[in-house]
């Protein structure tokens, strides 16, 4: 079963956060992480399933632990080169959130839409992801922020970050791309497209780490993105 996780957010963080070193050579590690094992899962089209009529850019997917398929989806927006200014500030914010419900909850044996939630919220979907709790994780870029959702509320439980402003400090995101969460409720957020870096909160969302290329932290020049990887 594929499960949606930052992977490399995970691999590169707790190897830092728990050794302060990496293993080997940062070559191996990026060899490691785009291994595809000969016996593993292959990628097939179920054309039983219905199609979906106003999905377009879909930015994300997780499995929960009934096995239903979670899909963060931009309704009618699209990320392109116009979308955001040069200070990485969502450009159009005139529009207001998406009006579709942005996240749809999918019977995998069916194909079948079970619920659907997320209308009016968001402004540029990306990362999302169900954690061992069933709580929903999501990420807009547009926004800077990162949202924690208890499974099946339409509120959000922790937020981090503010509106539509991108920055580098504590309190700051910059494009986020994704959050991996650990089953002590520790998490990762992957910051992101403009930042490059990792911060490690608490269960409540406290900053306790942060690890990218800044002074004081360790280097790794090839990351230059954070972003997520489904294993």
């Amino acid at each position: 079963m594929a499960v949606s996780a930052a992977a490399l957010v995970l691999v590169l963080a707790i190897s830092i956060v728990y050794s302060k070193t990496l293993t080997g050579s940062e070559k191996n590690l990026i060899e490691f992480l785009d291994e595809k094992p000969e016996n593993g899962p292959r990628v097939r089209e179920d054309v039983s399933w219905p199609g979906f009529p106003y999905l377009k850019q879909v930015s994300a997917v997780s499995v929960d632990g009934n096995g239903n398929l979670h899909v963060f989806h931009r309704g009618d927006r699209v990320w392109d080169a116009h979308t955001f200014d040069r200070t990485y500030r969502l450009k159009d914010t005139e529009q207001g959130p998406i009006p579709n419900d942005t996240v749809l909850v999918i019977d995998t044996s069916n194909g079948k839409i079970l619920y659907s939630w997320g209308a009016n919220k968001f402004y540029m979907p990306h990362g999302l992801t169900v954690d061992h709790f069933g709580n929903t994780w999501v990420t807009d870029v547009g926004l800077h922020q990162v949202f924690m959702f208890p499974s099946r509320e339409s509120n959000p439980d922790l937020m981090i970050g503010d509106p539509f402003i991108p920055g580098a400090g504590k309190n700051h995101l910059c494009q986020p791309s994704d959050v991996a969460v650990l089953t002590s409720g520790h998490f990762f957020v992957s910051d992101g497209y403009c930042n490059s870096r990792v911060l490690m909160f608490s269960p409540g969302g406290k900053l306790l780490r942060e690890i990218g290329a800044r002074v004081g932290h360790p280097k790794m020049a090839w990351w230059t993105t954070g972003r997520s990887r489904s294993t």
